[in-house]
């Protein structure tokens, strides 16, 4: 996904300028976290791609509409439907002829496993896959019937039945969903081996499970969600100072801060804070992404 979603997504921001929140489907258990449409004229056609780890899938309005992700020498390109993979650094996305709408979708982590075609712990393997390729079957027949439905209520229709054609049941890991929501309470600012004593199991228990059923480890999880806290405040917060912001996100000093920020996005947070000071309105969505000089 484009990080500037995140900010809706994630950070839960009182608007969201680039379209509205879905009633979440029938669907067995609780499959998914949340589902949403967007205007395709609000989306950003390219910028910095992002993921925090909880699947996230995008369907294009139009079936023949693309999406390609870059990173260094490495390019894919999918069609129509696609989910990011779980953990993605300096990855940038580029939209083609994305229709009028898009729905995206925010499946549970604890259940992704009991629909998906490719287990959670091989899809960091990629920068993002087909849907179609997720779901299996003819899944790309109900894809595209998704994409034809004219309101959201019909979209999210085939959507149910869909994902209840492809679930199967499992039981939930509680105690990983709690380590995860208390990885998200405190924006990552949490030591993973006190974590695995506060929830009374062994550290090699708690990386076996995040990784089989999020593709990420726990340490990975908490940098992704510390990162995407500390990446909005430097954009929200243009009063406050590089170090004072590093400090109130556990970072060591400024310079722990610029090497992780570089990581993820390319530049360094004094590169991105000096290029990127748009309107709120037009903050990330124009998707007017200036190149970093490589020196940054």
């Amino acid at each position: 996904m484009p990080i500037s979603f995140f900010e809706h997504i994630v950070m839960r921001a009182d608007a969201m300028p680039p379209g509205k929140r879905a009633d979440i489907p029938e669907v067995p258990g609780d499959m998914l976290v949340e589902c949403f449409t967007v205007q395709a004229a609000a989306f950003p056609m390219s910028g910095l791609a992002f993921s925090d780890a909880i699947p996230t899938a995008v369907i294009l309005g139009n079936p023949n509409g693309m999406a390609t992700f870059r990173s260094g020498g490495r390019e894919q390109v999918v069609v129509h439907a696609w989910l990011s993979a779980q953990y993605l650094e300096n990855v940038r996305i580029q939209l083609d002829d994305p229709g009028d709408e898009l729905l995206a979708i925010r499946f549970n982590p604890l259940y992704f496993n009991d629909i998906s075609n490719i287990p959670a712990r091989l899809l960091r393997n990629g920068l993002v896959w087909s849907l179609q390729d997720i779901l299996g079957g003819n899944s790309g027949i109900m894809l595209t019937d998704i994409a034809r439905q004219c309101d959201v209520p019909g979209k999210l229709d085939v959507l149910s039945h869909l994902l209840t054609r492809n679930a199967r049941h499992h039981a939930a890991n509680h105690l990983l969903q709690e380590a995860i929501q208390l990885i998200k309470i405190n924006k990552g600012n949490v030591q993973i081996e006190q974590l695995a004593i506060s929830l009374n199991v062994s550290y090699k228990w708690l990386e076996r499970n995040f990784l089989q059923l999020t593709g990420v480890s726990p340490k990975e999880f908490a940098r992704q969600q510390r990162f995407l806290h500390t990446y909005f405040d430097i954009l929200n917060q243009p009063e406050k100072d590089l170090l004072e912001i590093a400090l109130n996100n556990a970072f060591y000093d400024q310079n722990h801060l610029s090497k992780e920020f570089k990581k993820f996005t390319g530049y360094s947070p004094a590169w991105f804070r000096k290029h990127h000071g748009l309107s709120q309105n037009e903050r990330y969505w124009s998707g007017k992404v200036k190149k970093a000089p490589e020196s940054q």
